[in-house]
């Protein structure tokens, strides 16, 4: 026979698991997300130099927001993508850190200001 207090029991209990569940991962992935935000940093110039390294390619950036970035596999391009072209001029964000591994044997490793988030480059560094 068919317990419609057990049955409404059974299914407010479910209800609430998943409310719990998805609720703690709604409000953990915002905050991730928001950390992440905060992190990125701007640079942009003109290229000054390129080097391919064993994890992407290392950018060096000149003023007027100078450094040296990695863009690497994470890393994502816009329009144009003569990023790393010498004399093309870039504007991105970056995560603080990083290092170039050098080629062939990844060693030595040269620190970097920061891994690339997204980078735009001009058409012809003109």
């Amino acid at each position: 026979m068919f317990n419609f207090r057990k049955s409404k029991f059974t299914f407010l209990s479910l209800l609430i698991a998943l409310v719990l569940i998805f609720g703690a991962q709604w409000l953990s992935g915002s905050r991730t997300e928001k950390a992440e935000a905060l992190s990125m940093t701007n640079f942009g110039g003109p290229v000054l130099m390129s080097l391919v390294c064993c994890d992407g390619i290392m950018i060096v950036v000149g003023p007027p927001a100078p450094g040296r970035f990695l863009f690497g596999i994470s890393s994502i391009p816009y329009a144009w993508y003569n990023f790393a072209t010498p004399g093309a001029n870039v504007l991105g964000t970056y995560n603080p850190g990083g290092s170039c591994r050098l080629l062939p044997y990844c060693y030595p490793i040269i620190p970097l200001d920061g891994t690339i988030g997204i980078i735009g480059s001009s058409g012809l560094g003109i």
